[in-house]
């Protein structure tokens, strides 16, 4: 499905037959997907596989929520922190596709978009790309094989409590890199929320957001140094 520029209609793509061009059909409303019509496409639909507008993610996971939706969608590491999004993570109704781990990934634009960046480039076939950091597929669809990279940790907090200092006013210890996060500390941990790449449900248990924790515009910090938003994380105490 295609959105329409600007006062046009939106088209359809169906693909009947494998590598056969589609069929179009021209829709009767401009393709946004917040529309009427595209709001009942989406329900016919098995499984939803999109690039949303990064801008308009929220309203895009919220609409898929309603319908109860199967999706696996591009989004950027950032989108994680978002007040909709979050508490769907946390309670692992949603979760990192296996594919996109760290890096950016290229987008192709339209033919009069401004190439201003140092990340922006034409391929040898003359499509306009950018290149966007910090891109992730999100899911709620299971896989065969992990969703995290698997992450061997080795460090301990006992006996190096000071490479572990706590938070300013709020008991949790700091770790500004995953490989960092010791195997024998029992309380909250914080880390950054790339974390989320490594994340072994069976192992760890997310706590919490930082900027929840102590709302959006307090954040943590350490010693006074301010800490971008952390993920809050505890092992999980093994069963008898």
């Amino acid at each position: 499905m295609d959105g329409g520029l600007l006062g046009e209609h939106g088209k359809l793509y169906t693909w009947a037959v494998p590598d056969q061009p589609p069929k179009i059909k021209e829709l009767e409303e401009d393709g946004d997907f917040r529309s009427v019509e595209c709001e009942n496409l989406l329900q016919e639909a098995d499984v939803v596989c999109s690039n949303p507008p990064f801008s308009l993610f929220r309203d895009y996971v919220d609409q898929l929520v309603k319908h109860s939706s199967k999706f696996i969608i591009v989004g950027t590491l950032n989108a994680v922190t978002y007040r909709n999004v979050f508490p769907l993570i946390q309670k692992n109704l949603i979760h990192f596709g296996v594919s996109v781990h760290g890096g950016g990934r290229a987008f192709h634009v339209p033919d009069d978009y401004p190439l201003e960046a140092d990340s922006c480039g034409i391929t040898e076939d003359g499509r306009k790309y950018i290149k966007v950091t910090g891109i992730r597929w999100f899911t709620n669809l299971n896989a065969d094989i992990p969703f995290f990279e698997q992450l061997e940790l080795t460090k301990t907090y006992a006996g190096n409590e000071a490479s572990y200092p706590k938070y300013d006013g709020f008991d949790a210890i700091n770790v500004d890199k995953s490989i960092d996060v010791p195997i024998d500390y029992p309380g909250v941990i914080g880390v950054p929320i790339s974390f989320l790449d490594k994340l072994d449900p069976t192992e760890f248990e997310i706590v919490g957001l930082s900027k929840y924790v102590r709302g959006e515009k307090a954040g943590f910090s350490v010693n006074g140094e301010s800490r971008y938003v952390r993920l809050l994380i505890r092992r999980v105490a093994p069963k008898n």
